[in-house]
């Protein structure tokens, strides 16, 4: 892989004195002499897109991490180092701000997800993405299995990229964490994943991301709500509300030509498809597990779900492929996701097909 290529590749060098005062600047990799700004600034590519390729980047990122776990109710920032090599010889150490994220993962997890604050450190790329801040998910608990769901996740949001332009870009990372918060830094690696920017989103898609605390579905475009109730559907995915505005984004068209705005659906680890151990429908829901799948969706025409079914279809070699070729979920794990979408399309294939989601069409959403 190049590293001038992925120049956002990040890296810290072990600090062997916690209290050691962090130096922001770049560095020869080699000597470890300073570089000077003039000197680095010219090794960086004008423009990039940090999710244009579905190769693995690795992160790793040293702060106290046991006053992170301490202060995890607080919504407050604290400091924390990442390099990143601009080539083999060139590294750039930057100091930037973190905090934990997630109202059910800050009391379940045993370091909750991160979020990173790039908003006052100098990067230097002209770019839509100016990376002031960006969502880590990483993994709950450091067990392998908490490690699947986070990849799991992942993938979920690239399978919903198929069905959707409007949907947020993921990046899969090899995330290290260094924890300064004793005197033996402690070291933990595992898969993580980056999540676009709402606003991001909205500005590479020249769209008005709304900010929204309930909507309804009337004020959604039919076609795009659909996609999103029988994407859910098929990965068994119940924890979204649209009047909760739960676990969905709005956007709308800049030139108002549309009046209805359009939904962008994301966090998936209560799905199906994840199947994670801690995973459990809402009680008024009706269902056992997060594997029996509900509909929940407006009645619209037969024309508007057989279109969206016909999407669906159309995309089956497609889901099965980038889940077959998926490199970082063992086979066993593949096999079952696999079976499980199957069922989906199995039954969305047979010739009254549609008349299922007629019938159970305007459960609540």
């Amino acid at each position: 892989m190049s590293r001038f290529f992925f120049f956002f590749l990040l890296f810290t060098c072990h600090l062997t004195d916690a209290q050691s005062v962090w130096l922001d600047g770049a560095f020869n990799t080699r000597t470890g002499q300073q570089i000077s700004e003039d000197q680095w600034k010219e090794l960086l590519p004008q423009e990039f897109d940090l999710f244009q390729n579905d190769e693995v980047l690795e992160i790793i990122l040293e702060s106290d991490f046991k006053q992170f776990i301490r202060d995890k109710d607080k919504d407050q920032y604290q400091e924390a180092l990442l390099h990143f090599p601009l080539n083999d010889t060139t590294v750039v150490k930057r100091v930037v701000r973190i905090k934990p994220r997630g109202e059910f993962r800050k009391k379940y997890c045993a370091v909750p997800p991160i979020k990173l604050n790039f908003k006052h450190t100098k990067i230097y790329v002209n770019s839509i993405q100016q990376l002031e801040k960006m969502k880590v998910v990483s993994e709950c608990k450091s067990q392998s299995d908490y490690e699947a769901y986070v990849v799991k996740e992942y993938l979920t949001y690239k399978i919903y990229q198929l069905f959707s332009d409007l949907s947020f870009k993921v990046k899969l990372l090899q995330l290290t964490t260094i924890d300064t918060g004793s005197k033996k830094s402690k070291t933990n690696s595992s898969f993580a994943f980056l999540i676009e920017e709402a606003d991001d989103l909205a500005k590479r898609s020249d769209m008005q991301y709304l900010k929204v605390e309930t909507a309804s579905h009337k004020n959604i475009v039919e076609s795009n709500m659909a996609i999103i109730a029988v994407f859910q559907y098929m990965i068994g995915n119940t924890d979204w509300s649209i009047a909760g505005a739960h676990n969905f984004k709005l956007m709308k068209e800049k030139d108002h030509l549309q009046d209805k705005a359009l939904a962008v659906p994301y966090d998936f680890d209560y799905s199906g498809l994840v199947n994670a151990s801690y995973a459990v429908p809402s009680e008024n829901l009706g269902i056992a597990d997060v594997r029996t799948r509900l509909f929940r969706c407006p009645c619209y025409s037969k024309e508007t779900f057989d279109q969206t079914l016909g999407i669906f279809i159309n995309n089956k070699s497609r889901v099965m492929e980038i889940i077959a070729d998926f490199p970082h979920l063992s086979q066993s794990a593949k096999k079952d996701i696999t079976n499980f979408i199957g069922e989906f399309y199995q039954q969305i294939e047979k010739k009254d097909g549609v008349n299922f989601f007629l019938k159970n069409c305007g459960r609540m959403l």
